[in-house]
């Protein structure tokens, strides 16, 4: 997904990581893709590792994100300050 178009968020990111780290993305499969959605005000993926487990990511507002998160109410104060 990187070379259609990558925002500066992911551009950081994927400069971040160490280039003998860089061929591993290869073994990760993007199995599903939504855009950023002004209205959900995020976007996400759904990842598959090379031993078959799935997770997904997602970036957005802060907000947004946060409310997603399974432990929210733990760490709602470091994140919003």
């Amino acid at each position: 997904r990187m070379s259609e178009g990558a925002d500066a968020i992911d551009t950081v990111i994927a400069n971040s990581v160490a280039e003998a780290d860089k061929p591993r993305w290869k073994e990760y499969v993007e199995t599903d893709f939504t855009p950023f959605d002004p209205v959900i005000k995020r976007t996400e993926a759904t990842v598959q590792t090379p031993n078959g487990d799935v997770f997904k990511v997602a970036k957005g507002a802060t907000k947004v994100v946060l409310e997603m998160c399974a432990n929210k109410a733990d760490c709602n104060d470091v994140v919003l300050g």
